[in-house]
């Protein structure tokens, strides 16, 4: 069932392709369907009756015929952050509901875009939108989920072949933009390969270390990044979240534990007075503390947010982020406080 549940998701995505310069509309219908049966397998990985809108009445029969019926993108997206611990980032979901709430206008009502043949301006916008789906989702399928897609590294391979494809759509808003980007560089503003439609449009501009924040001119994909040197070739590597990246000169990795190990500025007797990295109440990234000390405030390097408050929760003692004044009861993103613990009877 999972296996025939991601060969419907690669089958729409392919159509979705083969559908965008006739039909944009449906390309949009189908592009977004494979967003949602790729968010469903991997809820189903945890268990089948997750699928279902109401788990509590599943049937194993009703199931294996189909007669049920599943959830949404945002029920999928809830299951997988609350059951299976795999909760998706801020521009993950931002990213897959943007392409929702298209195809809810498409189905539900319609578009005025679409009234007519849609024009050269309105075909580049879609492939925009679906490149940067398509970054988030290929990122999910052959990083974090690789354990569980690992039997369809062939057909993932495919769909970012034909992906990549589309980007050809967008190479004349490119060409447009090339007397902008080139009078910017002049100014010494950086442009660097969009992770998203593969131009260099993508413009870096420095925020607080290590943090520098891109935004691309021709998919309009943004981000914010930890930018550290390579330890091998000290070349640059951006790390988006997740708090892992890849030199692109020498393919080192570096991860979490290394981010927080380069950028942690305590003082070494701060150190050895105990005052620990904290752990992050927004992405709610539990393995290891990845919130550093960051001039007053503090900064998660594992999501890029920074936080004004920090300290012991009172139930459980763990350093957190967050609000902590009814922590005894309430709990923190490492407990759930003396609530949790039920009451005798």
């Amino acid at each position: 069932m999972f296996d025939s549940l991601v060969h419907n998701a690669v089958d729409f995505l392919k159509r979705s392709v083969s559908e965008l310069e006739g039909s944009p509309k449906y390309s949009v219908i189908n592009f977004y369907a494979a967003i949602e049966l790729f968010l469903k397998a991997r809820l189903m990985v945890e268990h089948w009756s997750l699928i279902i809108s109401k788990p509590e009445i599943a049937n194993l029969n009703k199931f294996v015929s189909g007669d049920f019926h599943s959830v949404g993108m945002k029920e999928a997206t809830e299951r997988l952050s609350s059951i299976a611990g795999e909760e998706l980032s801020k521009e993950e979901k931002d990213c897959f509901n943007q392409i929702r709430e298209h195809r809810n206008k498409l189905v539900h009502f319609f578009h005025p875009d679409y009234a007519t043949n849609p024009n050269t301006n309105t075909l580049q916008d879609v492939v925009a939108e679906q490149c940067k789906g398509w970054f988030y989702l290929h990122r999910l399928l052959s990083s974090r989920w690789s354990d569980q897609f690992d039997r369809f590294t062939d057909d993932i391979a495919e769909l970012d072949r034909l992906m990549h494809q589309q980007r050809e759509f967008l190479r004349a808003k490119y060409n447009l933009l090339q007397p902008q980007i080139q009078e910017q560089q002049q100014r010494g503003i950086a442009f660097r390969d969009c992770p998203s439609c593969g131009f260099a449009a993508n413009k870096e501009e420095k925020l607080e270390r290590p943090l520098v924040k891109t935004e691309c001119l021709v998919c309009s994909i943004t981000s914010r990044e930890v930018r550290i040197a390579c330890p091998d070739c000290g070349t640059n590597i951006y790390v988006y979240d997740m708090g892992e990246g890849e030199c692109a000169n020498c393919g080192t990795e570096v991860d979490i534990g290394y981010l927080t190990s380069q950028f942690d500025d305590r003082t070494p007797a701060e150190t050895l007075e105990g005052e620990a990295l904290a752990y992050c109440s927004e992405c709610e990234h539990v393995e290891e503390p990845t919130v550093i000390p960051h001039g007053d405030r503090w900064l998660c390097l594992f999501c890029q947010t920074f936080h004004e408050e920090v300290g012991h929760c009172e139930w459980c003692a763990s350093f957190v982020t967050g609000d902590l004044e009814d922590s005894l009861w309430s709990g923190c993103v490492m407990c759930e406080g003396r609530s949790g613990e039920g009451f005798p009877d």
